[in-house]
């Protein structure tokens, strides 16, 4: 008896101690699984190793990834918020990874990952990864879940140089500070900096250059309407110590019209990316049209995406660098939180092209997500001109 009272003590004791912990912080685990069978080949090349891609098969984690979250309530509107997320490699791939013996294990690169503070009439600044303006307008225009897979269109709308380079201002920005604002009747205004601690380079004194990035969005989202700009500019310094800038316009805008058969979204996005260099710079136009129509379970995706061929300070418009994509997908929800997924997607090259499948690192290998391309990596792509990327998949996507 005398045991049993001590031990219901020493209980008490740890609750009440513990108690403070979890009444200070709301802690919620959420995330992302998603994996498709897909079908890919690329066929129509116009150079290099001057061979086709025949069709190859693989199991891809689409975005899958595990998050945590928290709020704490610091009183007078202030919050506390914190959020830890990182990429699932479902497939058996860690999502990032530019080498296949790179890529063994379950946890891959960070996704959205900080803490900051949250008032809900001043805002919110958090510090860490982000997700910057330019990437969040990207993501909202594209109709296919968690904007991911072969149907994403930054295949074409986030490459440069006919698909052989990228800027990098889809992907997401580590070392960096974000503000978003409180929404005022549906207007919200954003801006990032970042210490771009990632893309620094050595030159030849030894000395590391670590230029900066800054970013800022504007978006109205209201009923069925939702437009957006975002503007970003990533600075680096070559080997040689010079300046090299990265930077981008983006504008999308979608409508929502509600009838009896069910709810259709009609959107449309441009965006131009530019590099400059001392004395040179060279420039890429592209746009996409969106359709998205959910009835009931059903959801039908279809949008055509166009970059058109690069420009620069030389005079390079003969190149035929431009490109076009074709998405279709349709998607039935087996509840609110599980839906099956069967998608197809093409990319047409000119012959001075070779844009592939987006892959957010700039590295492709095949056995994993992003494009067809070899698995050496090192490049944005490694299809030949002109060859033509297509692909059809079929999937599970569970949310919780």
């Amino acid at each position: 008896m005398q045991k049993k009272l001590i031990a219901l003590a020493v209980a008490s004791v740890a609750a009440s101690l513990a108690a403070p912990a979890f009444a200070q912080t709301n802690v919620t685990i959420s995330g992302i699984a998603a994996v498709t069978f897909e079908s890919l080949k690329a066929g129509g090349s116009q150079g290099g190793s001057g061979y086709d891609m025949p069709s190859r098969n693989r199991v891809t984690s689409n975005s899958s990834y595990l998050g945590f979250r928290g709020t704490e309530d610091l009183g007078n509107g202030l919050n506390a918020i914190f959020q830890f997320e990182t990429s699932i490699g479902a497939d058996g791939y860690v999502p990032g990874a530019s080498t296949i013996t790179a890529a063994a294990g379950l946890f891959g690169a960070p996704r959205d990952t900080f803490v900051g503070l949250m008032s809900k009439t001043l805002g919110k600044i958090t510090l860490g990864v982000h997700s910057g303006p330019y990437r969040v307008l990207g993501v909202a225009m594209d109709p296919n879940p968690g904007a991911t897979g072969i149907g994403f269109n930054g295949a074409l709308m986030g490459a440069m140089d006919g698909g052989w380079t990228t800027s990098g201002l889809d992907n997401r920005l580590a070392s960096s500070v974000m503000y978003v604002s409180p929404s005022i009747n549906g207007l919200t205004v954003s801006a990032i900096y970042g210490a771009n601690e990632s893309r620094r380079e050595t030159n030849f004194d030894g000395n590391f250059r670590n230029d900066h990035t800054w970013g800022a969005g504007l978006t109205y989202a209201n009923g069925p309407i939702y437009v957006g700009y975002a503007y970003e500019q990533r600075k680096q310094r070559d080997l040689w110590d010079q300046d090299d800038k990265f930077s981008g316009h983006r504008i999308g805008g979608k409508y929502t019209i509600a009838s009896g058969m069910g709810n259709t979204t009609i959107g449309l996005e441009w965006d131009r990316q530019k590099e400059t260099e001392p004395g040179s710079w060279d420039r890429r136009d592209a746009w996409n049209l969106s359709v998205n129509h959910n009835m009931g379970p059903h959801q039908i995706i279809a949008q055509f995406t166009k970059a058109n061929d690069v420009k620069c300070s030389g005079g390079c418009s003969g190149w035929n660098s431009g490109a076009k994509m074709f998405n279709l997908a349709y998607n039935y929800n087996l509840s609110k939180r599980t839906m099956i997924k069967t998608y197809f997607a093409r990319i047409s090259n000119e012959d001075g092209a070779g844009y592939d499948f987006y892959n957010a690192t700039g590295t492709i290998k095949a056995q994993s997500t992003g494009g067809i391309g070899g698995a050496n990596g090192g490049s944005f792509s490694n299809l030949d001109n002109g060859q033509d990327p297509q692909g059809f998949g079929i999937g599970i996507r569970h949310s919780f």
